[in-house]
């Protein structure tokens, strides 16, 4: 989990290699140009132009930022242009089109029904990936799908919002919708022993395990 995300907030992003996510035959899977997407990244969030995205810089991209440790392939605690183009180039490269994670929200410890949860891709790549929304269950879980018929969620980073409102009012902080710095890279490549599973905590009590 990234430091970079609210103190009071925890995302575990559980996803392990998938075989499939049903019939995909019929979706394209997006090609994202590496060093076209890497270079947008670095002329949005190198700020001081080293030529480096440093945890500070990251701070403008959750989902990068969560991220980052699978893209720091010389562990130096940055991200160079060709490390992001590398590790754009790994989801290109993956015979798997989609991940399928099953997501569960609490907030302050309860469950989380009919909440909308967002994904919206980092802004360096909007031209390949689309913004997708779900909505939460009776017991606070709910699937993204890349369609109405077809589960799963195209490889990329993502910036995670959640939303809820009763009665025309915004229930959940602004830290986690609106403004939020709740990021998620999808991937295949986390550890085996991760399930299909992302369990999102809002809120500063957070649920015994």
């Amino acid at each position: 989990m990234s430091a970079l995300c609210n103190r009071y907030l925890l995302i575990l992003l559980l996803v392990a290699p998938l075989l499939s996510c049903g019939d995909t035959g019929a979706i394209k899977k997006p090609d994202i140009d590496p060093e076209a997407s890497s270079a947008k990244a670095f002329e949005l969030f190198d700020k001081n132009s080293d030529n480096l995205l440093t945890d500070e810089e990251l701070k403008l991209a959750p989902g990068l930022a969560e991220g980052k440790s699978r893209a720091d392939t010389d562990s130096n605690g940055a991200l160079s242009a060709e490390e992001l183009s590398t590790r754009i180039q790994t989801w290109n490269e993956s015979i798997e089109r989609l991940v399928c994670p099953e997501l569960e929200v609490r907030f302050n410890g309860r469950i989380v029904p009919n909440a909308i949860v967002t994904f919206e891709p980092e802004p360096f790549l909007t031209d390949w990936l689309e913004t997708k929304q779900t909505r939460t269950d009776d017991v606070g879980r709910c699937s993204p799908k890349i369609s109405r018929e077809l589960p799963g969620m195209n490889m990329g980073y993502y910036r995670v919002k959640v939303s809820l409102e009763v009665g025309g009012k915004e229930r959940i902080p602004k830290e986690y919708n609106e403004q939020s710095q709740l990021g998620v890279e999808f991937c295949t490549d986390r550890p085996i022993e991760e399930n299909y599973l992302i369990e999102i905590e809002l809120g500063k009590s957070k649920r015994r395990r």
